[in-house]
């Protein structure tokens, strides 16, 4: 089975807008989540990565690994990388263990 990350993180963005209108904040947020590490891994089998070895851990898949993949892949650098670790830094604390509590 093929990854398609970049589908995985439009879908999963798109659904954490629609469940936001709703006021559905926890599971919006949950979504979002998901299309963060989505769009990362994205980056990172663009730069030629294996992204499954990150797993779910958001501040490795935007540090070094994000790094490797704009390294292996300077088409990447087109991306604003700096607005990634914003983003980031918004998650901070995400895990997928949320969807639990």
């Amino acid at each position: 089975m093929n990854d398609d990350f970049a589908s995985a993180t439009a879908r999963h963005y798109c659904d954490s807008q629609l469940l936001l209108a709703e006021q559905r904040f926890d599971n919006a947020a949950y979504l979002a989540g998901y299309a963060v590490e989505c769009g990362l891994k994205a980056l990172i089998m663009h730069g030629g990565g294996q992204p499954r070895a990150y797993s779910h851990e958001l501040s490795t898949l935007g540090g070094k690994a994000l790094d490797l993949a704009v390294l292996l892949s300077p088409a990447l650098r087109h991306y604003h990388i700096n607005i990634i670790g914003e983003m980031l830094r918004a998650c901070d604390g995400w895990k997928p263990e949320l969807r639990y509590t």
